[in-house]
This record gives C-alpha cells, sequence and structure tokens, in this order.
C-alpha cells in the first residue's frame, strides 16, 4: 500500500520473493501515476442579461496544472472550446445573454504528467 502524493508521481515499485531454498524472481516494475483530480466541481450560475457570471473549477495534479474550458453547443450537439475571459484559467467568465439561457459548460484540466480530468458541468440561467 503506497500513499499516493504529487511526490510519487512516476514512481516505480517492484517486488522481489525469495523462495526458502535461496531462489529468487523479481517482479515487472509497476509505476505510480498522479492523476488530475477535480476537488471543487464548478456549480450552476444565474444572472440578469448584461451581467457576467463565473464558474470556477479547483482542481489538484502534479506539476503546473492547465485548464480549458468548454461549453455545449447545441447546434452541433458537441463540446467547443471557450475563447471567454479566463478560459485557460480556474474562473471563466461569461456574459450574460438571452440566448446563453440553459448553456453548460466545464472544464477540463490537465496535469504536466498528460492525465486529463473533466469537471461535471453548470449551467448559466438568465433571470
Amino acid at each position: 500500500t503506497v500513499p499516493v502524493t504529487a511526490a510519487r508521481d512516476g514512481q516505480k515499485y517492484r517486488c522481489i520473493v525469495k523462495s526458502s531454498n535461496g531462489t529468487t524472481v523479481t517482479s515487472s516494475a509497476a509505476k505510480l501515476t498522479v492523476k488530475a483530480a477535480i476537488t471543487k466541481q464548478p456549480a450552476n450560475a444565474s444572472g440578469a442579461i448584461d451581467s457576467n457570471v463565473k464558474f470556477t473549477v479547483t482542481a489538484s495534479g502534479t506539476g503546473t496544472l492547465s485548464y480549458q474550458w468548454q461549453y455545449y453547443d447545441k447546434a452541433s450537439s458537441t463540446w467547443k472550446d471557450s475563447g471567454m475571459t479566463g478560459a485557460k484559467t480556474t474562473t471563466l467568465t461569461v456574459p450574460v445573454t438571452a440566448a446563453r439561457n440553459g448553456q453548460k459548460y466545464r472544464c477540463i484540466v490537465k496535469s504536466s504528467n498528460g492525465t486529463t480530468v473533466t469537471s461535471s458541468t453548470a449551467t448559466l440561467t438568465v433571470k
């Protein structure tokens, strides 16, 4: 049993087994990879037209984390990268418009070791 910490990312472990007659065999190495994790999901937000709402995510992982907020494009039924203020940070700022009522947002977080995690979706509601 090994506690998972950022410092152990990439660490390799193996086992050496020795029989009663002195013969030994060594297992293959197993590598520990610390995955990125969402520690606080974005919450739904509501606001009046011409105001701004913010969606925030908190994550953990190894090294420097990168962020990419996305929105769900109903017309194409796909997730698309956002270009709004904060789209590559922990907090996305979204101008509230009538057309954005019910719009869904999520964030993809990537650790420096290449692991990624996607947040849950949060919905914008126009007041």
